[in-house]
């Protein structure tokens, strides 16, 4: 368990690390509610493991190809996909399959691209990264390690399944959440905080864990929901934002800055600025629950249903000198 964890540079707590990971991957073992993850990835077995063909092309993330498996494997092999649903970030094909997600993660990448530190041999870390389609992504970039942390059982097990098949050592997940990013002292090159820094009530305190877990000539690219607004302000939402329970707040996009410039951050850019759109989250059959346009006022999509202003996505750079 974190072998791949020994040789890095800077200082990293694994003794701590691992007591975490066996509590999480127990709970991980015996979870029944809402899938039992474990004996469904224990039938990948019954697949010969990968490496398989795998390339990104257009923003997808393609693992292995038609011909690699027989039409009753592939059938077998989407079902099992299907029962990881739902699939919130992507787009992925598998054999031949699109695994069509809600989020269009593609299009973030696509803004991000343009504007990435350099990724080749570098120690990279994805906070909250889902069910790992940018870990995919940023392999092409052939870092030394592109490790992911997220504590949902869910996009773990999505990750695990899609990695059977692409059998990939430049990246790796853990059932690790933004709080034990402070067992990592000086590691990481590039760290990636995409989506994560309002679902967390001390925004201040992930910025200061990510600030200490990079090195000295460290890059922040940092991705969130942001409102219009020209004030350093953030709205704390009473009960719901856009239906979702789990954001503490919505910043605008001079607040981030603030906060990032606060923390001890340099030379802060913004990368983009945009609405978001039903381009970007939709429901698909790969998840069929409600989305954005669900969560928007019907007779005015500049608000949320509760009254708020709609949300944009804004990202930024920043460095520790």
């Amino acid at each position: 368990m974190l072998r791949y964890l020994e040789n890095l540079p800077g200082k990293i707590n694994i003794p701590a690390l691992k007591d975490i990971l066996r509590q999480r991957l127990e709970a991980f073992d015996q979870r029944i509610v809402p899938a039992p993850y474990r004996p469904l990835l224990e039938r990948l077995s019954s697949f010969v493991p990968g490496p398989y063909p795998c390339n990104v092309s257009d923003g997808v993330v393609n693992i292995g190809l038609s011909k690699n498996l027989s039409e009753s494997e592939q059938k077998k092999c989407i079902e099992m996909a299907r029962t990881l649903s739902p699939w919130r970030k992507g787009p992925f094909t598998l054999f031949g399959q699109r695994i069509d997600a809600e989020w269009r993660s593609d299009l973030k990448w696509e803004r991000l691209r343009p504007f990435l530190p350099g990724l080749k041999d570098s120690v990279v870390l994805d906070i909250g990264c889902n069910n790992g389609h940018y870990l995919f992504q940023m392999a092409e970039h052939h870092p030394r390690l592109a490790l992911g942390i997220d504590p949902v059982d869910q996009y773990y097990a999505q990750y695990q399944f899609l990695q059977y098949f692409k059998a990939n050592p430049l990246t790796q997940m853990e059932l690790l959440g933004v709080d034990e990013l402070q067992f990592f002292r000086q590691v990481f090159d590039v760290v990636f905080s995409m989506g994560v820094i309002y679902h967390h009530p001390h925004p201040m305190l992930q910025l200061e864990y990510i600030h200490k877990s990079l090195k000295a000539s460290g890059k922040l690219i940092l991705e969130t929901m942001t409102i219009p607004g020209p004030a350093d302000y953030c709205l704390f939402p009473k009960d719901r934002y856009a239906q979702m329970r789990n954001v503490w707040f919505v910043p605008t996009k001079e607040a981030v800055i603030s906060w990032l410039d606060r923390s001890g951050f340099k030379d802060i850019k913004p990368i983009f600025d945009v609405k978001l759109t039903p381009e970007e989250q939709r429901v698909t059959e790969w998840s069929t629950f409600r989305s954005l346009s669900d969560y928007l006022d019907p007779s005015n999509p500049e608000l949320t249903v509760e009254g708020y202003p709609a949300p944009w996505r804004t990202a930024f750079i920043a460095s520790l000198a």
